[in-house]
């Protein structure tokens, strides 16, 4: 069974998205525009998916109620559908109003300074997506590119934030706010859950769909972890390693950082993320624990 002390936090999660909600001009969108969702229809249930926010490991969740499927929820998408799990463009538009009003609904949110580092990594790191872009980017910044712009460069995350600052790079879904990725002050959500109580939240799920408990396929499961959830101890050090970065980053490029914490304002209000400035770690209103 899951604690009933959990479940108070969850009920203050849906509080506060409310609260935040009230004083938000954003009630025209309807339930339909929201970007990235996927039906399960065996068990009445919405996962609205944010990028960066577990929506991996979330997929292969979902996965693993199809047979004989390995991986994450992507590839042949028919051939999820003959099992009941749809993507937003399989559906109507007409119906996708309707299944939110009678399914469970729920959204995986992360902090967001951490996720915008993650973003970072993946889509300028890993998918070295800007090469192109390092001459203008670095002019613009006052740099010498001569020396700097090799076909292998990459974007420090100095630069890469001073870029978003600038507008210089478009928004990414990898990083564009929670509030707009998944729209809660528009959809009835039930639940809100978070990357960093993963292993709370999926009891909560499981008892609320009534389905036998089924356990979290964490994508970077490292199993050298002994002791202690495994999604925990990563979380905790991608934790301590991103304030880190945030922490020198925005002791160097001071105006950008402050640039992003008014980007992410609502978002941390929404979900009840805090940054202590002085000390360069992220956290929670709540608590120093840095669980919401």
């Amino acid at each position: 069974m899951a604690p009933k002390l959990h479940k108070h936090i969850l009920a203050r999660r849906m509080a506060e998205k409310k609260h935040v909600c009230a004083s938000q001009n954003d009630v025209t969108t309807r339930a339909s525009n929201v970007e990235w969702v996927i039906f399960d229809n065996i068990h009445k249930v919405v996962y609205i998916v944010i990028p960066k926010s577990a929506s991996t490991s979330w997929r292969r969740y979902f996965a693993g109620f199809v047979p004989n499927v390995k991986g994450m929820l992507c590839g042949n998408r028919e051939k999820f559908r003959e099992f009941g799990i749809n993507f937003t463009n399989q559906v109507p538009t007409a119906e996708i109003n309707t299944r939110y009003h009678d399914y469970v609904k729920f959204v995986v949110v992360r902090h967001p300074l951490q996720r915008f580092v993650a973003g970072y990594y993946e889509v300028a790191v890993q998918r070295k997506k800007y090469h192109g872009l390092c001459h203008q980017i670095r002019e613009s910044l006052g740099k010498s590119t001569s020396s700097t712009c090799k076909e292998d460069a990459l974007l420090n995350f100095g630069e890469f934030l001073q870029a978003c600052s600038l507008g210089l790079l478009p928004e990414n879904s990898h990083w564009r706010t929670q509030q707009h990725q998944a729209r809660p002050c528009n959809v009835d959500l039930d639940y809100i859950f978070k990357t960093e109580t993963v292993d709370s939240d999926i009891k909560i799920l499981n008892e609320r769909l009534t389905i036998e408990q089924m356990h979290f396929p964490y994508t970077h499961e490292n199993p050298n972890m002994e002791n202690g959830s495994v999604a925990e101890k990563q979380h905790m050090n991608d934790r301590t390693k991103y304030d880190n970065l945030l922490k020198s980053t925005q002791h160097a490029f001071p105006e950008a950082f402050d640039w992003l914490l008014g980007y992410f304002a609502v978002d941390m209000e929404m979900f009840g993320y805090t940054w202590d400035s002085a000390r360069g770690v992220s956290g929670c209103r709540y608590n120093n624990t840095g669980i919401c």
